[in-house]
């Protein structure tokens, strides 16, 4: 466990009252406003601030918005610190099969299903909600999920959805981005540079460069320079930059917010 993990461990064993700020952000993540609730969490995250049960949230929203090493770190500081939450076994498990290490992705899976034995055909589908399954899990849910990512193209980072296609290699990806960004088409642009970053994380220094070029010619404010404001901390948080990573995840809240309160005013 990294000493940023093993900090928020010990913070999430803390016997105390959860914070306004902690609830609120679950509250995000539960009605699907995932940008803010991530950068809400993240920011809780570099304060050392998060609780036990915020710690699963993190994990959560990182692996629900591609980042499965940062949501894998997040839920085994929780499973480690004493939490039980079913979604942090689910991240758990998941980076662990994406790290190669499939006998303790199945060992994880096992133990959760234990715990969702008898709760349904298909207890695992409200806490997956569309996210691709890796192999840990049983080989007829597996191939279930897999059939329906091959008709759809997947989700953000999905392997799955990935493998029987051609689709472009990262570094043509970085052209198509380049050439939206050039049009002022910003749709789908952070997830564009989301998955050029996943796949090949040493264009980090890249992925950040595009994203500051899409900023500039966004709106200060709403989804999109959101959603922007988070790539750019993944990618900063991948060359090792964390204090720079919690102010690019703040300023994806501060987005977010903003779009809100404008709203609000008009």
């Amino acid at each position: 466990m990294t000493a940023r993990a093993a900090r928020a461990a010990r913070a999430g064993t803390q016997p105390q009252g959860r914070s306004v700020e902690a609830r609120l952000a679950r509250l995000h993540l539960r009605t699907g406003m995932l940008a803010l609730a991530r950068a809400e969490l993240e920011t809780l995250a570099a304060r050392g601030e998060l609780d036990s049960t915020a710690l699963a949230d993190l994990a959560e929203a990182r692996w629900r918005s591609g980042d499965l090493p940062g949501g894998g770190e997040a839920a085994v500081a929780h499973l480690d610190g004493g939490g039980a939450e079913p979604i942090a076994l689910v991240v758990a498990a998941e980076a662990l099969a994406a790290r190669g290490r499939t006998a303790d992705a199945r060992a994880t899976a096992e133990r959760l299903l234990a715990v969702l034995a008898g709760a349904g055909d298909d207890p695992l589908e409200p806490l997956f909600a569309g996210q691709p399954r890796s192999a840990a899990w049983p080989a007829t849910e597996v191939e279930t999920v897999r059939s329906g990512a091959a008709g759809s193209g997947g989700a953000l980072g999905s392997t799955a959805g990935r493998a029987g296609s051609a689709e472009a290699s990262p570094r043509d990806e970085v052209a198509t981005v380049e050439a939206a960004i050039a049009a002022g088409d910003l749709r789908g642009v952070a997830v564009r540079l989301g998955i050029i970053l996943r796949d090949e994380g040493a264009l980090a220094p890249l992925v950040l460069s595009l994203a500051d070029r899409a900023l500039a010619r966004s709106e200060r404010a709403g989804a999109t320079a959101a959603a922007l404001h988070l790539v750019r901390g993944d990618a900063f948080r991948s060359m090792g930059r964390e204090i720079e990573a919690s102010a690019a995840f703040q300023r994806s809240r501060q987005a977010l917010t903003g779009a809100a309160l404008d709203e609000g005013e008009s």
